[in-house]
């Protein structure tokens, strides 16, 4: 069985690194961490209690002014006044702990309605920015390699989650728990999370975008002990069990892909009637149509991303584009793309696509085994010994006619796949089965 390209790894900026990436394009995980300010996360003043109890009296003449039932205290005055002019002062962790404490003493007094549920409120508000501030900390823990970072990241977790029963109206917080689920590679509670986003505001590019991008994850991914897409919205949001040794299992698992792939580009849709250049919403668009084998349509959109400013000058372009045109069997401007990339910069990724082409193309004139060694070794040398860089060593090896060498080298790809899936193997097995052959690997012809 032979194989394009197209069908190798590659990523240099991923969100989540997994060797089950190994089927798609590069730089495609550029989630937008951006978390959208909206008037749902802005602080309010507390209503005028004078304003509201007047609001209540008779305006007839004559009439008594009776108080009305909702009307605060004065003490409540001044403790949610207090409370407001707290919110201008809250920055730190602790700022925020003493803040919710605050906020739970007011709420112990017994408050009038108005004012318990702006305390409420503002109680999500805090567990909010206080969730933020404290995954950050667990990224600098875990960066530092302190095992405090989980305990500090559950922390957060429970905040975020506080916050979303506290003030389910703050877009903030549903982004916020959505990013820091994917960040954690949990792709089925982030896309629920952003799913909650743009049901809350449908204008937010973020939200759109974010979900489109763990959709796109998610499926990339595909099988594991449960696999859970949420369609646009959560209706669809089904649990469905994979058992790895049932035969019907890469079938369920190809069309959970396919329905999560179909889903990213509507999303991606969506970013884009907001602004139709923008650069990363193409490209995601390119990727999610090109793992739908639509390859035509995937290269509109590279050739698209190429006319923007902000891309002319981008190597990752150049090489997504070039690996469609490479799934067409445009092998010589393929090997073009590749080219031009490796003029802007001579990165792993940049590297490996040219060995791999020069090492497995069918067309007489691409192929070149010699010069793919020496691309293979920069991009070892600049890379490491990844899985995608060992795979393209052994296709290169055994171009050379080194299928001893070839062998043993495609051992150490399928021991690294089998440690990160042992169903994702079949590809690199393939190959090996080749090599044991006494036969180099060649792409099919298109």
């Amino acid at each position: 069985m032979t194989q394009s390209i197209s069908k190798q790894p590659a990523n240099t900026a991923v969100l989540i690194l997994t060797l089950l990436a190994l089927m798609f394009p590069i730089n495609v995980e550029c989630q937008r961490h951006t978390l959208a300010q909206t008037n749902s996360d802005q602080k309010t003043e507390p209503k005028n209690s004078k304003q509201a109890a007047s609001k209540n009296a008779s305006a007839s003449a004559g009439a008594v002014a009776l108080k009305p039932l909702d009307a605060p205290t004065e003490k409540q005055t001044e403790l949610v006044g207090a409370i407001y002019e707290a919110t201008k002062k809250t920055k730190t962790l602790t700022d925020y702990t003493a803040f919710l404490k605050q906020c739970d003493e007011a709420l112990a007094v017994g408050l009038n309605e108005t004012n318990r549920r702006y305390v409420v409120s503002l109680t999500g508000w805090a567990l909010n920015r206080r969730a933020e501030k404290r995954i950050e900390l667990s990224k600098q823990l875990r960066q530092i390699g302190n095992s405090r970072y989980t305990s500090v990241f559950r922390q957060g977790m429970e905040d975020f989650d506080d916050a979303t029963i506290k003030a389910p109206e703050r877009v903030r917080t549903w982004m916020a728990r959505g990013i820091a689920h994917v960040d954690n590679g949990n792709y089925d509670q982030g896309i629920k999370d952003f799913t909650q986003v743009v049901k809350l505001k449908p204008d937010s590019v973020n939200g759109w975008f974010n979900r489109a991008e763990a959709l796109y994850q998610r499926s990339k991914i595909g099988s594991g002990a449960q696999l859970v897409i949420a369609a646009a919205d959560s209706a669809q949001a089904d649990a469905k069990q994979v058992d790895s040794n049932n035969p019907a299992t890469k079938v369920l698992d190809e069309d959970v892909r396919r329905v999560g792939f179909e889903q990213a580009v509507r999303d991606y849709e969506a970013v884009l009637r907001f602004n139709s250049n923008d650069a990363e919403a193409l490209t995601g668009r390119a990727h999610a149509n090109f793992a739908l084998a639509k390859y035509e349509v995937a290269l509109k959109d590279y050739e698209q991303v190429l006319k923007l400013d902000s891309a002319k000058k981008s190597d990752a372009a150049l090489i997504n584009r070039a690996d469609c045109l490479q799934s067409l069997g445009r092998w010589q401007d393929a090997q073009d793309g590749y080219a031009a990339a490796l003029k802007i910069e001579k990165s792993p990724i940049g590297l490996q696509r040219m060995a791999w082409l020069k090492a497995t193309c069918p067309e007489q004139s691409i192929r070149d085994a010699k010069s793919a060694s020496k691309f293979v070794a920069q991009a070892i040398s600049l890379g490491g010994e990844t899985a995608l860089n060992l795979d393209t060593k052994a296709a290169v090896e055994a171009a050379l006619g080194n299928f001893e060498v070839a062998k043993t080298t495609q051992a150490k790809v399928i021991g690294l796949a089998s440690a990160e899936s042992a169903s994702e193997t079949g590809e690199f097995k393939a190959r090996m089965a080749i090599y044991e052959e006494g036969k180099p690997f060649v792409q099919d012809d298109k």
